[in-house]
């Protein structure tokens, strides 16, 4: 598990200051514009944003991260139903 360090500020929800994250994925060990977070502290969904600054996701964010993943599993679907079919 790979920690990420950037400079501290507090979490927009419970004011912690967190100064570290870690990649769910291991895909890198810095957060970008756009990564998804969980205060280990509230555990508020948080989202940094263009200027690498934290904000508490809202309910239209949260839906569409959860719309995302859902084209996502399909697509994945879609390509395990293909490699099976090819395969008999």
């Amino acid at each position: 598990m790979v920690i990420g360090r950037f400079p501290e500020q507090a979490c927009p929800v419970c004011k912690h200051l967190m100064d570290a994250a870690t990649a769910a994925d291991s895909s890198h060990s810095t957060p970008e514009p756009e990564d998804v977070t969980v205060c280990l502290y509230c555990f508020s969904i948080l989202r940094w944003d263009k200027d690498m600054l934290l904000h508490e996701m809202s309910i239209y964010e949260l839906y569409t991260l959860l719309f995302e993943a859902i084209k996502e599993l399909s697509r994945a679907q879609g390509i395990a139903i293909k490699v099976r079919s090819e395969r008999n």
